[in-house]
């Protein structure tokens, strides 16, 4: 296929999260001094390891305790240079708590300016705030972001009602739904909060001199007071409270659902491999994913070799070939160093980009019928890639297994897959042949539904015998359009102030 047949690649192919959160407070009360690590440099820790869950922006705010204040740096770009490798963490000051955030957004959305990064303080309160997911009910207002929205919500209550930033924050989680995990501090306490469904994940871990909060328990391994202790999951529709006076945390529930449903995408995609949830190995379940898809094949099913995409395809394509007996072979080579292509200035570069993304190591794949497994499909035009260039490699035969259901529907729950009718299974009408057609594919196939669900509980838990454990429901809405929020109704939306 010619450059010039090549469809148009306006960004990476692929849903993107929307954030990272980390907090860290002193149980005792005090500051850091100079025999310990210092809060900046820990929440910056943090922050390297969340970095796959938002590229854009990233800020960290550390609260002075001598002063009162929370002193805060956050701007656009990857955290590394955000903070120039660390070189500007020294000016954070000793402090008894510290917020940290590494965001996603896109040029067309609002909040993609510097000052709009998180953590967001009051205005007229002291509080800051920092968030991973989407609150639907908040967006589009006034042209803030649902964070910015939130922040001004809790500020003007705080100012008008004269409740205490735990009472603004909680009675108003109360009245709104989405999916979310909200770190935050008045100054007085870190807070925690994950949404009653625990569609986005938040993790706990309390240590002899620290209580740590973070969206994936494997980014706390740099940590070395952090690393010697378990982190626990927030269970779904917590809310806690950390004092910062050295007294004990407390947890009180924002409201209770029927069933929770975490989100399906962070099983199949999102999340480090090293992360565990419900005390399942994603990279197990991942594998696991790859089992279920060999079972889907035909008794007659033949082919030479198993290619993952990576990263995360790669894990399911070695599931894939543990059951089939297909050898796995490492054929494709991601360039690590090769720039988000949505950023650059025009198409040209975007397309050459995205091409330099992917290669194909030519001897692992010449005359061999080829089975390539990716994690999922969005748009389709990544895989049209990958697929032409194991063509041009001199693949026999190429046929694409995906280990996630067909996108039908947007994430209203902190995903961006970008417009609705963009997404190619929407496009196609679930019409497998078509898109096989579109990749230029000899065979295409999806896992089920029930597949994703049976991969994930089957894996095994590390840890038996708690409650915090047991898997409740995972949301397909994406997938099915069932949105579990539907199910619930809310209180009256409290208001904001006017501009």
């Amino acid at each position: 296929m010619s450059a010039e047949k090549m469809p148009e690649i306006e960004m990476e192919d692929i849903p993107r999260e929307e954030c990272g959160v980390f907090a860290v407070a002193r149980i005792d009360g005090n500051r850091d001094d100079s025999r310990d690590i210092p809060l900046g440099i820990q929440a910056y820790q943090g922050l390297l390891g969340l970095q796959h869950r938002g590229e854009d922006g990233a800020g960290i705010s550390v609260f002075n305790t001598a002063q009162n204040s929370f002193f805060t740096q956050k701007d656009r770009g990857l955290i590394t240079d955000v903070f120039a490798g660390g070189r500007y963490l020294t000016g954070f000051p000793e402090g008894s708590m510290a917020l940290a955030h590494t965001r996603y957004g896109t040029g067309k959305k609002s909040g993609d300016a510097a000052e709009k990064a998180h953590p967001l303080g009051g205005k007229d309160s002291l509080f800051m705030i920092a968030m991973n997911g989407h609150i639907k009910e908040l967006e589009n207002r006034r042209g803030l972001t649902d964070t910015e929205y939130l922040v001004d919500i809790i500020d003007k209550r705080m100012i008008e009602r004269g409740e205490t930033f735990r009472e603004s924050l909680l009675e108003t989680l109360r009245s709104i739904g989405g999916g979310y995990s909200i770190v935050a501090s008045d100054g007085k306490c870190l807070y925690a909060a994950r949404d009653p469904w625990g569609f986005r994940p938040l993790f706990q871990q309390r240590t002899d001199k620290y209580h740590y909060f973070i969206s994936e328990d494997s980014a706390l391994g740099p940590l070395r007071d952090a690393s010697t202790a378990e982190a626990k999951e927030v269970a779904p529709g917590m809310l806690w409270t950390v004092p910062l006076d050295g007294s004990d945390a407390t947890s009180e529930s924002i409201y209770h659902v029927e069933q929770t449903a975490m989100c399906s995408m962070e099983f199949a995609y999102f999340a480090r491999p090293d992360t565990s949830y419900y005390g399942r190995s994603v990279q197990q379940i991942r594998m696991n994913i790859g089992r279920m898809l060999a079972r889907m094949e035909d008794a007659n099913f033949v082919a030479d070799v198993v290619v993952g995409i990576p990263d995360s395809g790669s894990d399911t394509a070695i599931g894939y070939s543990d059951s089939t007996g297909i050898r796995y072979a490492r054929a494709i080579t991601k360039n690590p160093y090769v720039g988000r292509t949505f950023i650059l200035a025009n198409q040209e570069l975007r397309a050459s980009t995205a091409e330099l993304k992917l290669n194909v190591t030519p001897a692992m794949v010449r005359g061999k019928d080829v089975v390539v497994v990716d994690d999922s499909v969005v748009r389709g035009t990544t895989g049209r890639v990958y697929v032409r260039k194991l063509r041009d490699a001199g693949a026999r035969s190429v046929h694409l297994r995906i280990g996630f259901p067909p996108h039908m529907n947007p994430c209203v729950y902190g995903i961006d897959t970008g417009n609705p009718s963009e997404l190619l299974a929407r496009k196609k009408n679930l019409d497998i042949d078509e898109m096989a057609k579109y990749f230029g594919v000899d065979s295409l196939r999806f896992i089920t539904e029930d597949g994703l669900r049976e991969a994930i509980e089957w894996t095994p838990q590390s840890v038996e015998g708690t409650i915090e454990r047991q898997l409740g429901g995972v949301c397909m809405a994406c997938v099915n359009g069932e949105y579990p929020t539907d199910r619930k109704v809310f209180l009256p939306l409290p208001s904001a102030r006017e501009s």
